[in-house]
Parts: structure tokens; C-alpha cells; sequence
């Protein structure tokens, strides 16, 4: 294959991956739950394409790629935690519970089985 030597439109778009994967890093560390999973992937995509011909891929495009991961990583864990300390402790529960009812009039479980009995979905759970 032949290779080519790096022109600005590859510096370009690993620099574009670059500013994605880090603010999606940040969207990650501030709690935000879906923008690291829409900035991240793209992140990858861009500096994967912004390898082209180019024999060996941008440094910056490298670092886009492991950024982005750790990015995606980060904040599927604090949404793991998030749910494990929702559903065992009781101070967090009721804290967003009660913060529920200021906003929506209801507790968490009322919001939830409203919301799917609105969408028409039923989920059958074991009887406890």
C-alpha cells in the first residue's frame, strides 16, 4: 500500500477527535449521562478516519481514541454507582424521592409506572 505523508485535513480532524473525546471526558466528570455517549463514539469514528493512508495513525487521533474510552468507561461506572446507591441506601432514595414529588407530584416508583403505563408497556416482575 502506499503510503502518503500527513496533510492538515489529517491534523485537522484528529485535532476534532481530540476536542470531542476531551469534552466528552468533562460531560463525563460533571454527570452529564448521554453526552459522553454521543461525543465519544463520534470521537472514535473521526479519529479513525483521520488515519486515511497515513501509514501510522496522528498522535492526536491516538489520544482521542484512548480519551473517548476512558470517557465512555467513566461514565458507565458513575451511572452503576449512581443506581447502586439508589437502591441501597435509603437516605439517597429518599432525597430523590422526595425530590421527585416537589417536580412531579410523585415518588420515583409512581413516576416510573405512570411513565410506562402512558407508553403502553408492561414489565412483568417476580412477585416479591
Amino acid at each position: 500500500m502506499n503510503y502518503i505523508t500527513p496533510e492538515s485535513k489529517h491534523t485537522k480532524l484528529a485535532g476534532r477527535a481530540l476536542t470531542l473525546s476531551v469534552v466528552s471526558l468533562v460531560s463525563a466528570l460533571v454527570c452529564t449521562v448521554f453526552v459522553p455517549f454521543i461525543l465519544s463514539p463520534i470521537a472514535i469514528i473521526l479519529s479513525h478516519i483521520s488515519k486515511g493512508r497515513l501509514k501510522n495513525k496522528h498522535i492526536a487521533a491516538q489520544a482521542a481514541t484512548m480519551i473517548a474510552i476512558f470517557a465512555l468507561f467513566l461514565n458507565c461506572v458513575i451511572i452503576g454507582w449512581s443506581v447502586y446507591r439508589f437502591n441501597t441506601d435509603s437516605r439517597v432514595k429518599s432525597y430523590v424521592n422526595q425530590t421527585f414529588r416537589q417536580l412531579y407530584g410523585m415518588n420515583v416508583e409512581e413516576y416510573t409506572d405512570q411513565l410506562l403505563k402512558d407508553m403502553g408497556i408492561s414489565i412483568l416482575l417476580p412477585e416479591q
